[in-house]
């Protein structure tokens, strides 16, 4: 593959977005970072580990779910000069940005041209967990493309199959008219 595919997988909690992300990692080789991850190695494990007693990064991260209204705003709080700063950074070593929850940061992506592609991971009849919009602000309507996460894991390497062809078809034809 020429050119960096850059995806964004959004969608709310335990929707299959990491999952689909390792797919992608392990059948094609691309690399992936959850936001909240790179988060936590940036800034969030020193804040925590302070205030919750958390003696590693992964333990710390591994908690995450405990804290989403607060690692919401820790996260808008370090964008808050720039929205698309933590994807900027993911996007400079990673193929695929797993987790953004911030609308104000997507628009800036999108205006920024952050991404090549954006996919929605749709859980919604499989899972019952209703995420509240303190923690997560992003919607289907605001991805390019929705990935149906409600079968099974066979039927989630399919789409992760397109979603590499597509990608992979993207890149590869853009520089064929340009000669």
């Amino acid at each position: 593959m020429g050119k960096k595919a850059n995806i964004l997988l959004i969608s709310t909690s335990q929707s299959g977005k990491d999952c689909l992300a390792e797919i992608l990692q392990e059948k094609y080789g691309l690399t992936s970072m959850p936001s909240s991850y790179m988060a936590f190695k940036i800034f969030i494990f020193d804040i925590f580990k302070e205030k919750y007693g958390y003696k590693t990064l992964e333990e710390c991260y591994e908690k995450r779910h405990n804290h989403r209204d607060e690692l919401f705003q820790l996260i808008s709080d370090f964008n808050k000069d720039d929205p698309a700063r933590l994807a900027k950074l993911i996007m400079i070593d990673c193929d695929i940005y797993t987790g953004m929850r911030s609308k104000r940061e997507l628009d800036a992506c999108k205006e920024q041209g952050v991404f090549t592609h954006i996919f929605w991971v749709d859980a919604s009849k499989r899972i019952s967990f209703k995420e509240p919009l303190s923690s997560c602000e992003v919607t289907e309507d605001m991805a390019d493309y929705t990935v149906d996460n409600n079968g099974s894991l066979k039927q989630l390497e399919y789409y992760a199959d397109a979603i590499y062809g597509m990608v992979t078809e993207d890149l590869s034809m853009e520089g064929m008219f340009n000669d």
